[in-house]
C-alpha cells in the first residue's frame, strides 16, 4: 500500500476512493510516497510549495488543469496502482538576494514595489553576467511549466526546455 498526502480544496471528495487503488492517506511528509494534487495547475504549484521533493500525482478536479493527464483520474490511479508509470523531473527556480531566497516551480518575477518607477538591475545566470544595468519594469524567469501563463502574455510564446527570460 502506497502512502499519499492529498492536497486540494475538494480533496474530501477524492479521499474515500483512494483505498480501492491501494493508497493510504497520511499527513506525515516523511512517510509519504506521493502527494496527490487534486485540483488544477495552481493546486499542483501549491502542493510542490508545501511538500517539495515528494513526487506529485496531478489529478483533475478543475476544468483548467493543463498539467493533468488526458486520462481520467481513475485511469491514472490504476496505472500507478499497477506500477506502470515513470517519474518526470521538472525544473525549479531559485532566486537569491543576500541572505534571502525564494523558489518558483512556475516562475519568479522581479518588479518594483512602486509600479510608477522603473527598476535598475543586473542579471547573472550561474555566475555568468548576461546584462549589466537593465532599466525596466522588471523581469520574469519562467520554467516550461510556468511559461504558459505570465511569460506567454509578455512574449506571446512559451518554452519546452530550459528557462525563459522576459525583460
Amino acid at each position: 500500500m502506497r502512502k499519499v498526502i492529498v492536497v486540494g480544496d475538494k480533496k474530501d471528495e477524492l479521499i474515500p476512493q483512494l483505498g480501492k487503488y491501494d493508497f493510504e492517506v497520511t499527513t506525515d511528509r516523511e512517510d509519504a510516497d506521493f502527494v496527490i494534487s487534486y485540483g488544477g495547475d495552481g493546486t499542483l504549484i501549491k502542493s510542490e510549495n508545501d511538500y517539495p521533493g515528494i513526487p506529485k500525482i496531478a489529478l483533475r478536479a478543475s476544468r483548467i488543469c493543463k498539467k493533468c493527464s488526458y486520462r481520467s483520474n481513475e485511469e491514472v490511479l490504476e496505472v500507478i496502482k499497477k506500477g506502470r508509470y515513470s517519474l518526470q523531473n521538472m525544473i525549479k527556480l531559485e532566486a537569491v538576494h543576500k541572505e534571502d531566497s525564494t523558489e518558483g516551480f512556475n516562475e519568479i518575477t522581479l518588479k518594483n514595489v512602486n509600479p510608477r518607477h522603473a527598476i535598475r538591475y543586473e542579471l547573472a545566470i550561474d555566475d555568468k553576467w548576461i546584462q549589466h544595468e537593465i532599466i525596466g519594469d522588471g523581469v520574469v524567469v519562467a520554467t516550461p511549466f510556468g511559461s504558459t501563463g505570465y511569460y506567454r502574455s509578455i512574449t506571446r510564446s512559451f518554452i519546452y526546455d530550459g528557462i525563459g527570460l522576459a525583460i
